[in-house]
C-alpha cells in the first residue's frame, strides 16, 4: 500500500532547495552503516510531481514588477524558477482574463518551461490525477542552470569536420564570433513551435574566456537596462537596525516607532511610484535596444571575484547575481587521481584560467543577439587590463574577499 502526501509550499519557496530534501544520500561513506539509526526521507519516499499554481489575472504584473515581496524576495526571479522547476504547472484564475491573454500566458509558460504539462482552472479545480502518481519529477531534469539550446541531430558533413579537428560545420553558421566572445543561435533547421512562429522568441548563448570589468558590467549592462537587487546589502541593513535598536533604551524605541508609523506609508507610496518608474524607463530602453529579453540566466566570471563563480539571473525587469561555487579549477579532485578523474572535472579547461568563463543563455522575442553581444563584449577586460593578469587586477579593479 502506498500513501501520498501532498506538500503545500509558501509561494515564496524555492522548490529546488525542498526537492532536495528527497535526494538520495551521495556522501562518500557506508550508506547502511552511517544511517543504520536513522530515517532517510528518500529511503522511505520519492517526489512525484512538482507543481506550481500561476495566477493567470496577475502573472504580468507580477513579472514585470519590481517591488519586493515581504522577505526581499524579488517576485519575478521567484515565479521563473517555480515555474522551470515544475512538472505540471496549474493556470489559476482563468475566468478573470480574456482567451488571448490566457493564450499569451501559455506562450510564456512554455518559454520557460517547454516540458511542463499545463492545465488551466478556476478557483484551483482540477482532476487531482493529474498530479499524482505521475512519475514526472526527476532530479536530473530540474536543474537550475539548463536552459539548453536544442541542437539538431549531427550530419555526416559536421562529423567529418569534427574528424579534421575542425567545428561542426553546421554549428559554425549559427555561431558569430567577434575578437573577444561567442554567441551560438538556436539551429533554423529545427522545426519552428508555435511560440516561434507567432512572436519571433529565440534565444542563444553567449560565451567568453575573460572576465568581466566589474563596475563596466554593472554600469554598463545591469544598472543600465535593469533594475538589480542586491541580497546581501538588504541583509547587512537589517542588521544594522537591529543593532542599533539593541543601544537604545525602552522609551526612545517607543518614541521613534510611533513617528515611524507617521511616516512610513507616505514615504513607501513614494518609494514604490519611484521604483516603478524606474522599472518601467529601465524596460523600454532595453526593449528598443535589445528587443523583448523575458529570461536570462548562467554564470559569469568577474575580475573582481576571481575564484568564485557568480550565478546571474533575470526575469523582467530585474537581476540578481548571488556567489556560487569555486570554480572546477580550484578543486582538488581536477589535480588529484586517475587521469580518467581529473578528466571529468577538466572538461570546460583552456590555459591557465580553466574552467572560468562566461556563459550566458537569453530568451526573448524578436532579441538582437548582435547589440547584446556587443554589449556585454564592452564590459569584457579589454587587452591590456587582460594582460595584468590576477594581480593586477586585484591591484587596479580589486578584490571583494581582500
Amino acid at each position: 500500500m502506498f500513501y501520498f502526501h501532498r506538500n503545500q509550499m509558501l509561494s515564496v519557496a524555492e522548490p529546488s532547495e525542498v526537492s532536495g530534501i528527497f535526494a538520495e544520500c551521495e556522501d562518500d561513506h557506508d550508506h547502511d552503516e552511517e544511517h543504520k539509526n536513522t530515517i532517510v526521507l528518500s529511503d522511505i519516499a520519492r517526489l512525484d510531481t512538482c507543481v506550481t499554481v500561476v495566477d493567470a489575472a496577475t502573472f504580468f504584473q507580477n513579472m514585470d514588477t519590481v517591488i519586493l515581496g515581504g522577505n526581499n524576495e524579488t517576485w519575478p526571479k521567484l515565479m521563473a524558477e517555480q515555474i522551470e522547476f515544475s512538472n505540471v504547472i496549474v493556470l489559476n484564475k482563468v475566468d478573470l482574463v480574456s482567451e488571448s491573454q490566457i493564450g499569451k500566458i501559455k506562450d510564456h509558460l512554455f518559454m520557460l518551461n517547454s516540458e511542463a504539462k499545463i492545465i488551466t482552472a478556476q478557483n484551483s479545480s482540477i482532476d487531482v490525477m493529474e498530479v499524482v502518481n505521475t512519475a514526472l519529477f526527476k532530479v536530473d531534469d530540474l536543474k537550475p542552470l539548463s536552459l539548453p539550446i536544442e541542437e539538431e541531430v549531427e550530419k555526416e558533413c559536421c562529423k567529418k569536420s569534427v574528424l579534421r579537428g575542425e567545428s561542426s560545420c553546421c554549428k559554425r553558421a549559427r555561431t558569430f564570433n567577434s575578437d573577444v566572445s561567442q554567441v551560438i543561435v538556436s539551429s533554423k533547421k529545427l522545426p519552428k513551435t508555435r511560440h516561434e512562429t507567432r512572436f519571433g522568441i529565440t534565444s542563444f548563448v553567449y560565451k567568453a574566456r575573460r572576465p568581466f570589468h566589474s563596475t563596466r558590467f554593472h554600469e554598463t549592462f545591469v544598472e543600465k537596462y535593469f533594475v538589480f537587487h542586491d541580497i546581501e546589502d538588504d541583509e547587512d541593513e537589517e542588521s544594522e537596525e537591529e543593532n542599533e535598536t539593541e543601544n537604545k533604551v525602552p522609551q526612545q524605541i517607543v518614541e521613534e516607532e510611533k513617528l515611524s508609523e507617521l511616516t512610513e506609508t507616505k514615504s513607501q507610496t513614494e518609494k514604490i511610484k519611484l521604483q516603478q518608474e524606474e522599472g518601467i524607463a529601465k524596460q523600454n530602453l532595453r526593449t528598443k535596444t535589445f528587443g523583448n529579453i523575458l529570461r536570462s540566466k548562467g554564470f559569469i566570471w568577474t575580475a573582481h571575484t576571481h575564484d568564485m563563480m557568480i550565478v546571474y539571473g533575470q526575469a523582467g525587469n530585474t537581476v540578481t547575481m548571488d556567489l556560487d561555487e569555486k570554480w572546477d579549477i580550484l578543486d582538488s579532485k581536477a589535480w588529484i587521481g586517475s587521469e580518467e578523474e581529473k578528466a571529468a572535472f577538466r572538461q570546460n579547461f583552456t590555459d591557465s584560467y580553466g574552467d572560468r568563463r562566461q556563459e550566458l543563455v537569453f530568451i526573448g522575442e524578436k532579441i538582437n543577439h548582435e547589440e547584446i553581444q556587443k554589449e556585454l563584449d564592452s564590459c569584457l577586460l579589454t587587452d591590456e587590463e587582460f594582460a595584468l593578469g590576477v594581480d593586477g587586477w586585484k591591484a587596479t579593479i580589486g578584490d571583494m574577499f581582500l
